[in-house]
């Protein structure tokens, strides 16, 4: 039975802090790309560079898989440490 609580205190935030990530960032990162590209010195505004965008390979999403790369196994981390440490605190 303590292998079986091991397991799921685990496998839970591993899991969820994957699909955290991913969710969150599938939604934010065309925002932070244009946010980005802005900021880099475009002077189109958002829409100008929305289009700038959207035109070249890979279009909106363009570099998410290093975005990924970096930030699911952070967020797993997270995610495990929070869980840890609540249940260090609270026994």
């Amino acid at each position: 039975k303590r292998l079986g609580k091991q397991h799921d205190t685990f496998t839970t935030p591993i899991l969820s802090g994957a699909f955290a990530a991913t969710t969150a960032w599938g939604v934010g990162y065309p925002f932070d790309l244009i946010k980005t590209r802005m900021q880099a010195g475009g002077e189109l505004g958002i829409w100008g560079t929305t289009k700038q965008l959207m035109s070249e390979p890979g279009g909106l999403y363009r570099g998410f898989g290093l975005k990924l790369v970096r930030s699911v196994p952070a967020s797993m981390i997270g995610f495990c440490v929070y869980e840890a440490v609540k249940d260090h605190l609270t026994t």
